[in-house]
């Protein structure tokens, strides 16, 4: 799989979490939801660049953002992770 670096993690009010980490220059995260635990790792980018420094917010309605800069001109991404 990799090394897996810069994880972040968010909860919510009710104890349910995301966590984002870097993983073979991708953004990846799993979902924790207390009643069924965590699912499977998604990779949440589909770009073939360099992701650098994941951060995560995660509002009181368990909605998620994720936003990373990346090795681009472009510079910066952000993804609504349901």
């Amino acid at each position: 799989m990799g090394i897996s670096t810069k994880p972040q993690i968010a909860m919510d009010p009710q104890g349910n979490a995301v966590a984002v980490w870097v993983q073979n220059s991708n953004c990846y995260a799993n979902r924790y939801r207390i009643d069924s635990g965590w699912g499977s790792p998604e990779k949440i980018e589909s770009l073939a660049i360099g992701v650098v420094d994941p951060r995560i917010v995660i509002d009181t309605m368990g909605n998620v953002t994720v936003i990373w800069t990346a090795d681009t001109p472009d510079g910066t991404y952000a993804v609504r992770f349901e």
